[in-house]
C-alpha cells in the first residue's frame, strides 16, 4: 500500500507501476454560446449572453489560442513589462524566432506542426495589425500579403 485515499476513507490504493497512467484530456472550448449546441440544463445556468467569436477556425477560437493573440496585440507595442501575460507571450516569440533562425535549408513549413500552427497565429495577428514596426516574427511579411493585391 502506498497511501490512502485523500478523502480519509479507509479504502487504500495500490500505485502500480506496470500499468500507464491515465492521461488528462483537456477540452477545447469554443468562445461563442449563442449558437453552439449545448446541453439544456448547461444553457440555463449561462444566462448572460456573450459575444460571439468572429475567428473562421475553430482552432483559433480555443482560450488558449484568444490569449495568445491578445498577447501578441501587447507584445506588438511593448518592449517588455511585468505583465505575466506579456512575459510568456516574449517567451514563445523567442522560441518561434529560434525555431525560425534553425531550420535547415530543406526544412518543410508546411509539413512542420509548429510552423503551421505560427503561421495560422500570425496570419491572425497580421489581419489586425497596424505598428509600422510590429516586433512579431513573419508579421510584416503577412501584413504585405494581405495589403498587396493579388495579381
Amino acid at each position: 500500500m502506498v497511501g490512502a485515499a485523500p478523502s480519509g476513507d479507509s479504502v487504500a490504493f495500490i500505485l502500480d507501476i506496470r500499468r500507464p497512467m491515465a492521461l488528462l484530456q483537456l477540452k477545447k472550448r469554443r468562445l461563442l454560446d449563442d449558437d453552439c449546441s449545448q446541453d439544456d440544463d448547461q444553457q440555463a445556468t449561462t444566462q448572460v449572453a456573450k459575444r460571439p467569436c468572429v475567428r473562421p477556425n475553430p482552432v483559433l477560437q480555443t482560450e488558449k489560442m484568444q490569449s495568445v493573440l491578445r498577447g501578441l496585440r501587447h507584445v506588438a507595442t511593448c518592449a517588455g513589462c511585468d505583465n505575466k501575460l506579456c512575459a510568456s507571450t516574449l517567451a514563445f516569440v523567442k522560441k518561434v524566432e529560434l525555431h525560425l533562425a534553425t531550420q535547415p535549408a530543406g526544412h518543410d513549413r508546411s509539413a512542420c506542426a509548429a510552423c503551421k500552427l505560427w503561421t495560422m497565429i500570425v496570419q491572425d495577428h497580421a489581419a489586425d495589425c497596424a505598428q509600422a514596426r510590429c516586433l512579431v516574427p513573419l508579421c510584416a511579411t503577412y501584413r504585405r500579403r494581405r495589403d498587396d493585391p493579388p495579381i
